[in-house]
């Protein structure tokens, strides 16, 4: 039984990385949302949602790398 399977661990990171995909997408749209209420924007500001937006698509990749089921979650 020294070469169990760790099926578990890979559950365990699955879920970690499907709540930081959701808290991205969530941010991603947070901060777009405010960009359009904004009357003067600036540089910054799109910056910043151009960063979430990154964050939100490279997690996005890592999950469809890891073949990830959303249907389960």
């Amino acid at each position: 039984m020294l070469f169990k399977k760790k099926g578990w661990l890979r559950r365990e990171y699955d879920d970690r990385l499907f709540a930081e995909l959701h808290e991205a997408k969530a941010e991603w749209d947070r901060r777009q949302k405010f960009l359009e209420q904004c009357v003067d924007v600036n540089d910054a500001q799109i910056a910043h949602v151009e960063e979430a937006k990154t964050w939100y698509f490279l997690l996005l990749r890592e999950a469809k790398y890891r073949r990830m089921n959303m249907s389960s979650y």
